[in-house]
C-alpha cells in the first residue's frame, strides 16, 4: 500500500506472508557396530567393534580398507518421519519526505519473523545382532560399493528386534526488528551527503523435547511399551532401492523397515502416559539468543570531471555496537551433574570505513576500485551457552556453543575494468583480495567424555547413554566447539562476458549469451583438537567456478539453458576421525527454463533443474578420498503461471 499525502511525502507499507509445509521420510540400512568403541559390553548386549571378527580384508595404498568380510556384525534398519511447517511474516513501513529540493528524510521501521515447527520427528530402529558374512567392497567403484548382509535375511520380520523409539519434536523462531532514518543533503553539484542511525534486534529461540522421566536420562532405548507386539504388524518393505543408480550386481535393494504411519497407532506413540515428553534429555537444544545492534553512518557521494571524464564514487564510515544476551543450559559438577540455566552477556563494537571509486576512461570503458573494512557476525545458533550431550544409536556427540565468539572481520579490496562495447553487452575483469583478521571455525575432537575440556561431569554422559549398548563416559565422543582463529587470505579474479546476438540476421538476433569464470586462492588458519594451527583453503569456497548461459528472447517467448560448474571444496577442517580434511567433489549442473507470454496479462513458465542428474559426492581425507555421503537428488520440474493487471 502506498500513500502520498503531498508531493513532498510518500509513505509505503509492504506486507508479506508465506507458509511452507512438508513431509519427509528417510530410510536406512546400516551396520552401526563399526561406529562403536571397543569397551567391554554387558552380557547379552550388542557386540562392539572388538567383537567383530574380520574374515577377509584389502587395504589400498592410501591406508583405506576398500574390501572386508566380517562376522559377528550388528546391523540396523531405520526409518524416520518428519512433519515440517514454516510461517514467514514481514511488515515494512517506510517514508520519504523532501523538506527542500536538496534535503530529504528517509525513515523505515520493519518486523519479520520465521516460525519453524517440526511437531513430528519420529524414528524407529530395528536391530539384528551377530550377523556373519557381512561384506563391503569398494574395489570396483569408490562411490557405489557392493554391500551385502551375509547370513541375515533383511526382508524377514524374524530377523529384526525393535531397539529404539525416538520422538523429538522441535521448533525454531527467528525474529528481526529494525528502525532507522537518514538525512540526505545535496550540498552542491559535486557532493551529496547522507547519514543517520539504525537499530536492529535479532531473536533466535530453539526448543526440543524428547522422551523424558524428568531427568536427563536417555529413554529412547526403553521399548517395553511395545513388548509383545509383533514387528510384522508395523513394518513394510522397501523395494527397488537405488533406481537411477548403477548399483553393483548383488546389491541389496529390498529390506524390511518400520512403517511409521502404522506404528503411530499400533505402538500408541501419541500416548503421553506411555511416552512422556520433556526438555530434560535435550537441554542443549533449548536456548535463546538475543542480539541488539545500534549503528550510525555517514557517507558522501561525489562526482567530478577529471581529465575530461567523470570520476564518481562515495566514501563513508559506519560504527556499530553489538550487545548479545544468550540463555541456555550448562552442566556443572558442583550441581551434581545437573543442568543449570545460565545467561551470558557479551558486547563488542566495530568501526567500518569504506570507499568506492568509478572512473569513465571513455564512453564505454570504465574502471572501479573499492575498499572496505567488513564484519559478519557468527551464526546465532553457535552462540548458545552450555552444551548439548546427545546419543543417537551409536553416534555420541557433544556440541557446545560459545557466547564469546568474535565476529568474522576482514579488509576487502576490489578492482575491475568494464567494457560496454555494444548495447546490453559487457566484457569485464575483476580482481579481489580479502585479508581475514578473525575467523570462526568448528574445532572437532574425538575423545573420551571422561576428563573432557568443557568440564561436564561423567554423570551427564551416563544419563545420555541410558541403556544404549557400548555407550559410556569412557567411550569416544565427538566434541564440536566453535572457536575463533587467526583467519587468512583470499584472493582471485573474475572474467565476465555477456552479449545479445542482435548483429545476426532474422531469428538468430534473438539469441544471446552470458559467461563468467572465477578463480580463487585462499589460505586460512584453522585450529585442530590439540590447539595447533592448520593451514588450508577456506571452507565452502571452490578454487574455480564458471557459469555459461545461452538464451533466446523475442519478448513473447523466452528460453535459456545454463551450466554451472564448481570445483571441489572443503567443508570441514580438520576432518573427523583423524582424517586431515573433508570436502565435496566438483559438480556440473545443467538447468533449463522457458516462459511464454500469452498476452499482456498472463504468462506460463516451465523450469527443469539438474537435467544431467548430478549427484552430490562428499568425501573425507585429501589422500584417501573416502566416501562420506553420496546424495542422488534427481531432476526437478516446475510448471507455473502468472497473472498481472
Amino acid at each position: 500500500l502506498q500513500f502520498a499525502p503531498s508531493d513532498a511525502t510518500t509513505i509505503s507499507l509492504d506486507v508479506l506472508y508465506a507458509k511452507f509445509d512438508a513431509e519427509r521420510t528417510e530410510i536406512f540400512l546400516e551396520a552401526p557396530v563399526f561406529s562403536t568403541a571397543g569397551n567391554a559390553m554387558a552380557p547379552g548386549a550388542a557386540p562392539n567393534i572388538n567383537d567383530v571378527n574380520p574374515v577377509a580384508a584389502v587395504i589400498d595404498n592410501t591406508n583405506t580398507l576398500v574390501y572386508g568380510v566380517f562376522n559377528d556384525v550388528d546391523i540396523r534398519s531405520e526409518a524416520r518421519f518428519d512433519e515440517l511447517s514454516t510461517e514467514f511474516t514481514q511488515f515494512t513501513l517506510d517514508a520519504k519526505h523532501s523538506f527542500t529540493d536538496s534535503v530529504t528524510l528517509n525513515a523505515l521501521v520493519g518486523f519479520a519473523e520465521s516460525n519453524h515447527d517440526n511437531p513430528v520427528q519420529t524414528t524407529i530402529l530395528f536391530d539384528a545382532f551377530d550377523v556373519d558374512g557381512y561384506t563391503f567392497d569398494f574395489r570396483d567403484d569408490s562411490r557405489l560399493p557392493l554391500i551385502t548382509y551375509g547370513t541375515a535375511n533383511v526382508t524377514s520380520p524374524s530377523t529384526w528386534a525393535l531397539s529404539q523409539i525416538r520422538l523429538r519434536p522441535q521448533s525454531t523462531i527467528n525474529s528481526f526488528q529494525t528502525a532507522g532514518f537518514d538525512l540526505e543533503w545535496a550540498a552542491n553539484e559535486n557532493w551529496t551527503f547522507k547519514g543517520g542511525p539504525d537499530w536492529k534486534n535479532f531473536v533466535y529461540k530453539s526448543t526440543e523435547t524428547r522422551r523424558s522421566n524428568g531427568t536427563t536420562a536417555n529413554l529412547e532405548t526403553n521399548v517395553t511399551a511395545a513388548a509383545g507386539i509383533p514387528i510384522s504388524s508395523y513394518s513394510t518393505m522397501v523395494r527397488n532401492f537405488g533406481d537411477g543408480l548403477d548399483l553393483p550386481a548383488g546389491s541389496v535393494t529390498s529390506w524390511l523397515i518400520p512403517d511409521l504411519s502404522v506404528a503411530t497407532d499400533v505402538l500408541d506413540l501419541n500416548n503421553s502416559s506411555l511416552y512422556p515428553m520433556g526438555i530434560q534429555p535435550a537441554l542443549g537444544n533449548n536456548n535463546e539468543i538475543e542480539e541488539d545492534d545500534l549503528g550510525i553512518y555517514v557517507q558522501g557521494d561525489f562526482s567530478y570531471e577529471v581529465g575530461g571524464r567523470t570520476l564518481r564514487g562515495n566514501v563513508g564510515v559506519r560504527h556499530v555496537q553489538t550487545d548479545l544476551t544468550t540463555t541456555g543450559y550448562t552442566f556443572q559438577a558442583g550441581a551434581g551433574g545437573g543442568a543449570v540455566l545460565i545467561t551470558v552477556d557479551n558486547d563488542y563494537s566495530d568501526t567500518l570505513p569504506s570507499f568506492n571509486l568509478v572512473y569513465d576512461i571513455s564512453d564505454d570503458l570504465l574502471v572501479r576500485l573499492s575498499g572496505a573494512k567488513v564484519m559478519t557476525r557468527p551464526n546465532l545458533g553457535n552462540l548458545a551457552p552450555g552444551a548439548s550431550v546427545s546419543v543417537s544409536g551409536n553416534n555420541r556427540t557433544v556440541t557446545a556453543g560459545n557466547p564469546f565468539l568474535d565476529p568474522f572481520r576482514a579488509k576487502a579490496y576490489d578492482a575491475s575494468i568494464e567494457w560496454y562495447f555494444a548495447p546490453e553487452s559487457l566484457v569485464g575483469l575483476s580482481l579481489f583480495y580479502k585479508d581475514i583478521d578473525s575467523f570462526v571455525t568448528n574445532v572437532r575432537s574425538d575423545i573420551p567424555f571422561t576428563g573432557n575440556p568443557l568440564g561436564i561431569p561423567d554423570s551427564v554422559a551416563t544419563a545420555a547413554c541410558g541403556t544404549t549398548a557400548g555407550c559410556s563416559a569412557a567411550a569416544t565422543w565427538a566434541f564440536t566447539v566453535p572457536t575463533n582463529t587467526e583467519g587468512g587470505e583470499v584472493q582471485g579474479f573474475e572474467i565476465s562476458y555477456q552479449q545479445p546476438f542482435s548483429f545476426l540476421p532474422g531469428i538468430w538476433s534473438n539469441f544471446g549469451t552470458i559467461l563468467n569464470y572465477t578463480g580463487v586462492e585462499s589460505e586460512v588458519n584453522y585450529t585442530n583438537s590439540a590447539g595447533q594451527l592448520v593451514k588450508a583453503d577456506l571452507a565452502g569456497l571452490s578454487d574455480s567456478s564458471y557459469n555459461a548461459t545461452l538464451y533466446f528472447d523475442n519478448k513473447t517467448f523466452s528460453a535459456r539453458i545454463s551450466a554451472a560448474y564448481r570445483s571441489e571444496y572443503l567443508t570441514t577442517v580438520p576432518g573427523r576421525d583423524r582424517n586431515d580434511v573433508e570436502g565435496t567433489a566438483d559438480t556440473m549442473n545443467i538447468d533449463f527454463s522457458t516462459t511464454y507470454n500469452i498476452n499482456d496479462n498472463f504468462s506460463v513458465s516451465f523450469e527443469a533443474l539438474n537435467l544431467t542428474d548430478e549427484v552430490q559426492d562428499q568425501w573425507v581425507d585429501s589422500i584417501g578420498d573416502r566416501l562420506s555421503f553420496y546424495h542422488h537428488q534427481g531432476r526437478q520440474f516446475f510448471l507455473g503461471g502468472r497473472f498481472k493487471y
